[in-house]
């Protein structure tokens, strides 16, 4: 058994490396290995600061910024303090792949790997290495892999989680017709499938649009979509389309609820023109608590937070790092 698989089964990344026994080792042989020396223990972080999803990457990193800083200030894990190498990939396929190659002998495992085309881009090898990595990314396609742990419920859980509480407060009922706009690719074909799953079991139909995260005009698309006559508009894009899509929806006049991944949802939107049709017509479904949330463990995220970094607003992806 490697060295890396001895680590990663005793401490699972961060969350029970605090478990560490705090008897006196001196005595035992300092163990080390890809990402762990006598002093640290490095957590890899693959991710996209620089595209369409680069709001929501940088947000989560706090989340991870925090937690470990906690950490680290009592003493890290068994001694060793908990750093993270970042890698930026953009959303892109080949820059992820240079960028895991490149961080995979440096790191114990990867804490963020985002993007469900960039994940599954690496899998093959993390089967290999079985280097333990956290994708932030919700598709049930990584379900199968048993050194990915994902953090929440995928992506056709939580549209079928969100269109059943559009059902239960009777804007949706059997015969309607359920509208989604999704990206081609392992994201939004997962979540259209949480559309289908509704439309299947509860006598309805689907009406889907499918684009590209280089898609930029949309008006095509929201303009069929609202021909179906759909009473609801299910949206699992980028967080820039997002915004343009409940954009021209308002613009067509067309005021049905919608329904947003929580991956397609930028804090940014809520500072644009669409800002108040959103607050009005959008519900987000998250695999994690809102950033709002009155419960324990958020209302401490929450205070950590805003002492540290006062003039920038967190979000639920902070919550999801910090979780």
């Amino acid at each position: 058994m490697s060295i890396r698989h001895v680590f990663l089964s005793a401490t699972m990344l961060v969350g029970t490396l605090t478990a560490c026994a705090s008897g006196n080792q001196d005595d035992l042989p300092v163990r080390t290995g890809p990402g762990v020396s006598a002093e640290s223990i490095s957590l890899g972080v693959l991710t996209d600061m620089t595209g369409p999803f680069k709001g929501s990457s940088v947000s989560r990193i706090r989340g991870y910024e925090l937690y470990l800083d906690t950490v680290n200030k009592h003493g890290g894990v068994c001694g060793r303090r908990i750093d993270l190498k970042q890698k930026d990939h953009a959303y892109d396929v080949q820059k992820a792949l240079d960028g895991y190659f490149e961080l995979e002998p440096q790191v114990l495992g990867f804490i963020d790997v985002s993007g469900t085309p960039m994940t599954a881009a690496i899998e093959p090898d993390l089967m290999q290495t079985r280097a333990l990595t956290v994708p932030s990314s919700w598709a049930a396609s990584l379900l199968g892999n048993p050194h990915m742990m994902i953090v929440g419920t995928t992506y056709d859980l939580d549209i079928i989680n969100g269109l059943d509480y559009y059902k239960r407060k009777g804007a949706l009922a059997a015969g309607d017709t359920i509208a989604h706009l999704h990206l081609r690719g392992s994201f939004g074909d997962n979540a259209l499938e949480g559309s289908r799953f509704v439309a299947e079991n509860w006598g309805m139909k689907v009406s889907e649009q499918a684009v590209t995260e280089t898609t930029a005009n949309l008006i095509e698309q929201i303009t069929a979509l609202k021909a179906s006559g759909a009473k609801v508009l299910v949206l699992s894009l980028t967080p820039p389309q997002t915004a343009a899509a409940v954009g021209i929806a308002a613009q067509l006049g067309w005021t049905a609820p919608i329904l947003s991944s929580a991956v397609s949802y930028d804090p940014a939107i809520m500072e644009s023109p669409v800002a108040p049709v959103f607050a009005k017509q959008v519900l987000l479904t998250s695999p994690v608590a809102p950033w709002s949330a009155d419960v324990e463990g958020v209302r401490e995220l929450r205070a950590g937070y805003q002492q540290r970094w006062p003039n920038e607003p967190g979000t639920l992806n902070t919550v999801h790092g910090y979780t």
